[in-house]
């Protein structure tokens, strides 16, 4: 009796491709469900690559919403990544289960065809019948993301041995011998092209999880970020209330200063120069905190504002510096008689350093230090150099052994002093 009339097409394989094929088709539409975007399955590296960069050039939202949303987007897809390659170890495992299973069901079979007068028999075409039906069971990969079917050639021969016009015919090719028929030569190569693809699969699902876990920190970054800021937005009237408080503090504090500290701060502009700063501290750290102003930026004007402080005072004290000489220069117009250079003689070592300092001789008798404001020369500068080293002090360091005369001039008055270097 020919094995076609089995009718292999409503047996238990075909129920079984039915039920996969539904799974198969379900699967994407249950992960788009659960795992939004996550019907897309890579092929191979460069899909992988494709995806990998699709991912990485989403901007982040500045919307806390947004950020929130895209968050769960990422975190779905993580984890369906994830469970997708640690579900493939079981199915690998599986799928050796089903191949050891089938080898064994083909041994089976071809064992009740190694008596070609027993496999004629009504009994053993029934078995051989019902076990080639079996072999549909073991015909799947349970993998839901596992689409295609990855058994047509198995199927096919399996089919086409359903069909063989007798059973005489079967049997013969059932027979048992050295090598393995046709049936398991396709089964072993379609199970294992499986394997490998599953294997390369795994590889591929670990790199988009990973791509994807990097966004879900980046998204995670910025949604704290974003809720310091917005923190920081709240407390923010505080802080410019505090610093309007800090600053008029200080305003009236200038009043219990003595008569001259106050006319200094008037008259040099810091009383009109702190509000103005402060009043930039303000501006800035409104803008600043809830991160209006970027990084860059901000320093920028942190960095102008305290460029403009320190000129500022730079510029005061080389103003009063000037003022202090000119008063000395005029004084000296006034009342200095003559001009001397103390030491007058000076004996060093080749390099050593000596002080010198320049006095005036008023009408009174009174004598006036002089040095920052008279004018130093050395005749020979060969023996070394003389500088104002500042705080009022003018020192000549010695380089070469000789004789030199220190002169110092203010006015037109000129003060000498001898030096000798040894």
């Amino acid at each position: 009796m020919p094995l076609k009339s089995f009718q292999p097409r409503s047996s238990v394989s075909n129920v079984m491709k039915v039920i996969f094929a539904l799974v198969a088709a379900a699967s994407p539409i249950l992960a788009q469900q659960y795992y939004p975007g996550a019907i897309s399955v890579p092929r191979d590296q460069g899909e992988v690559e494709r995806m990998e960069k699709d991912i990485d050039s989403r901007p982040i939202p500045q919307d806390p919403g947004l950020v929130y949303d895209d968050s769960k987007e990422a975190r779905s897809m993580g984890e369906y990544y994830r469970s997708a390659q640690q579900a493939i170890p079981e199915t690998l495992r599986r799928l050796e289960d089903n191949k050891k299973q089938f080898h064994q069901a083909v041994a089976n079979i071809r064992d009740l065809a190694k008596d070609p007068r027993v496999c004629l028999t009504r009994d053993s075409q029934d078995r051989i019948g019902s076990s080639l039906k079996g072999l549909g069971g073991l015909l799947y990969v349970a993998d839901a993301s596992y689409t295609e079917n990855p058994y047509i050639l198995t199927q096919t021969e399996i089919e086409r041995l359903y069909r063989l016009p007798s059973d005489a015919q079967l049997c013969k090719e059932l027979a048992p011998s050295p090598n393995p028929i046709p049936l398991e030569v396709k089964y072993d190569g379609e199970t294992s092209a499986i394997q490998k693809k599953l294997t390369d699969r795994r590889e591929l699902y670990s790199q988009l999880q990973a791509t994807w876990d990097s966004r879900l920190k980046k998204l995670n970054d910025a949604l704290t970020q974003q809720k310091q800021a917005y923190d920081i937005l709240k407390a923010l009237p505080w802080i410019v209330i505090l610093l309007c408080i800090f600053s008029t503090a200080v305003l009236f504090a200038v009043r219990f200063f003595s008569r001259e500290i106050q006319l200094e701060l008037v008259s040099s502009g810091q009383v009109i120069q702190f509000p103005t700063v402060m009043a930039l501290l303000v501006v800035v750290v409104a803008l600043g905190l809830p991160g209006i102003l970027k990084e860059n930026t901000l320093a920028a004007l942190l960095g102008g504002i305290g460029g403009y402080v320190l000129s500022q005072g730079v510029g005061r004290a080389a103003a009063r510096e000037g003022e202090r000489r000119g008063r000395l220069a005029a004084e000296a117009n006034e009342s200095i008689q003559s001009l001397a250079v103390s030491p007058s003689n000076a004996i060093l070592s080749v390099g050593g350093q000596q002080a010198f300092s320049a006095f005036g001789a008023a009408s009174d008798g009174s004598k006036r230090d002089l040095t920052p404001v008279a004018s130093w020369n050395i005749s020979d500068g060969s023996i070394g150099t003389i500088e104002n080293v500042g705080d009022g002090q003018v020192v000549l360091s010695a380089s070469s052994k000789g004789k030199a005369v220190i002169s110092a001039s203010v006015n037109g008055m000129k003060g000498q002093a001898s030096v000798i270097v040894t």
